[in-house]
């Protein structure tokens, strides 16, 4: 039995020392050295945009009616002053004929009144030169002066009426002329909102026919950059974006714009801003969405 303890004491002596000396052990440290050369370091700001042309023009009608004929289409190329849609005009055709009506009724009463008007003045004079002799009496004359009188109203009233005549005329023309609608400028077609058939109604709002792009070479990102980043956004700072469209391609631009009104939303501020690109290769289209990194800062050749 002592045989067995004085074996087993060592033993467990041993493990102990062991345990404690592993418990002790500090863990070994590593380092990595690397030599120090000097370098470029950039800072950016990223935002997410949406690309779209730098000018858009939404074509709307100023009256009423049917579309009747359609001569632009999505992507269609149009120039300035040409017609893209014609509404049916035949209601305000009759409606200038109707108003032309008025208008030579108003001329044939004009021409009545200045004869109504030039009997009642010689009567006047007739009765004035009667009423000195003391031929006639004072209340015939008194007749005769407010018939005279009258007539030379009556001529002023035609006159008017002509001149509101005219004026109904020229805005049933107007109107007429507004059934041609036209391009205000040379562009794309990037939106068409109605089909022939289609009533359009401008009593409230002048409703969206199509909406045209200017330019889709010159087009720009309108980005939404954090308050917490836009102190470092400066007009002029370079930028970059990429599309999912083509996440290999990096395009180019530069801040054109920084607006100042605020956006919030869910209590989140940002501020728009505008970021111009050169889109001669044509990739980009209006809508997509632009992961933009603005340069705020750039270090050259430094530690």
């Amino acid at each position: 039995m002592k045989k067995y303890i004085y074996i087993g004491i060592p033993c467990v002596l041993v493990i102990i020392v062991t345990v404690i000396y592993l418990l002790k052990k500090e863990e070994t440290v590593r380092f990595e050295t690397a030599k120090i050369v000097k370098g470029d370091i950039q800072k950016y700001v990223v935002a997410t945009g949406t690309i779209n042309p730098v000018r858009t023009v939404i074509i709307g009608s100023q009256v009423s009616g049917l579309i009747s004929k359609l001569y632009a289409d999505f992507n269609s190329q149009v120039k300035t002053g040409q017609t893209v849609a014609q509404i049916d005009p035949t209601p305000f055709e009759h409606q200038v004929r109707k108003a032309e009506a008025a208008l030579a009724t108003a001329l044939a009463k004009l021409k009545r009144s200045n004869a109504v008007l030039r009997n009642s003045k010689r009567k006047y004079h007739r009765a004035k030169k009667l009423f000195s002799k003391q031929v006639i009496s004072i209340d015939e004359f008194d007749e005769s002066r407010t018939a005279y009188e009258t007539s030379i109203a009556d001529v002023e009233l035609a006159k008017a009426e002509i001149m509101q005549a005219e004026a109904s005329l020229a805005i049933a023309k107007t109107d007429m002329g507004y059934t041609v609608i036209i391009s205000p400028l040379d562009g794309i077609v990037i939106s068409r909102e109605v089909d022939v058939g289609q009533t359009v109604a401008s009593s409230f709002q002048t409703p969206t026919l199509f909406t045209i792009a200017k330019d889709l070479v010159s087009m720009q990102v309108n980005t939404s950059v954090d308050e917490a980043d836009i102190g470092m956004v400066e007009v002029g700072q370079l930028a970059k974006f990429n599309v999912d469209a083509f996440p290999e391609d990096v395009f180019d631009g530069k801040v054109t714009e920084i607006r100042m009104s605020p956006v919030i939303f869910q209590n989140v501020v940002t501020y728009d801003t505008i970021v111009s690109i050169d889109n001669s290769s044509l990739k980009l289209k209006p809508g997509m969405t632009a992961n933009t990194s603005i340069l705020v800062a750039d270090a050259k050749n430094v530690l």
